[in-house]
């Protein structure tokens, strides 16, 4: 199968900026509260998690629309399959076959995934689908990238925010018809081919084994681990794999390992890690939720 990509880059307004931001922002929420389903269940499948999901996503995210929750979908489909089932992933799931799968995190700087219900390309002009409604813009596109949308199949329209510029990614292929071979589409070209947007949080088993079958008497949760990009549009480089340092002596926590992209040359950049776990309830209940 060959794969070909077309990247255009979007002349865009402060005020177009802070939409396609907010969009991007929501997107990556939609597929962060998909996650914990695919770790869960142990299920990728798009058409299975449409089915399991999409109904509870388009009530908890009403603001967005009903094909990008579905490329929201396809977004976690994606990326899982390739973490989960490449063979030379870390987190490859044979790995994992008594454990529980690590978390997903997706990062707001996440790309965007389109389809013809939400971005349409005319001669010389573009329109795509925002929080607000369609956003349009003036392209110009040679009579040889015009022929590549006539002879070849559009396989993923991606949005990607690099610097300050949003890029629009057409990426063709000649055959689709073998879906088995997604997994070579997303690591072509690439050295790398962890997404450098995912964050991967691992569980320890002793941890595992705690959530899966509680003591009655004293409930437990696992402690949950918060990294924080400052600022949060920085330019992240692939993956490496860092573990976050052990707890100190002194406290009963318990640090979970977090899988995080190496960040090079980022002056003014701040990395935060932050541990929390939730004490055992007393007999008053306080009805506050998380």
């Amino acid at each position: 199968m060959n794969i070909s990509t077309l990247s255009i880059p979007l002349t865009t307004t402060p005020e177009q900026v802070d939409k396609l931001v907010a969009l991007q922002n929501s997107f990556a929420l939609v597929c962060n509260a998909l996650a914990p389903v695919v770790r869960d269940t142990r299920c990728w499948s798009r058409v299975a998690l449409h089915h399991m999901m999409y109904r509870s996503l388009r009530e908890q995210f009403p603001q967005i629309g009903s094909q990008m929750v579905c490329n929201a979908i396809y977004s976690v489909s994606r990326t899982s399959r390739l973490i989960f089932q490449a063979e030379q992933s870390p987190f490859n799931i044979e790995r994992y076959s008594d454990k529980m799968l690590p978390l997903l995190q997706f990062l707001p700087t996440a790309p965007v995934y389109f389809d013809r219900h939400t971005l349409s390309l005319k001669p010389g002009s573009l329109s795509m689908y925002t929080l607000d409604g369609r956003m349009r813009f003036e392209v110009n596109l040679s009579a040889d990238d015009l022929d590549r949308f006539k002879t070849l199949k559009l396989s993923e329209v991606i949005l990607n925010l690099t610097g300050s510029v949003f890029t629009l990614n057409f990426s063709f292929a000649d055959n689709l018809d073998n879906l088995e071979t997604e997994v070579q589409i997303l690591k072509e070209g690439s050295e790398s081919f962890l997404p450098e947007y995912v964050l991967v949080e691992e569980t320890d088993e002793t941890s595992v084994a705690q959530s899966a079958s509680p003591s009655p008497s004293t409930p437990v949760a696992s402690p949950v681990v918060h990294l924080v990009l400052n600022p949060v549009n920085a330019v992240l480089q692939p993956f490496s794999t860092q573990a976050v340092p052990t707890a100190k002596p002194n406290t009963d926590m318990k640090l979970n390992t977090i899988v995080m992209q190496h960040v090079a040359g980022l002056a003014g950049v701040n990395v935060t890690v932050k541990q929390e776990v939730s004490m055992p309830q007393v007999k008053t209940q306080t009805g506050a939720s998380s």
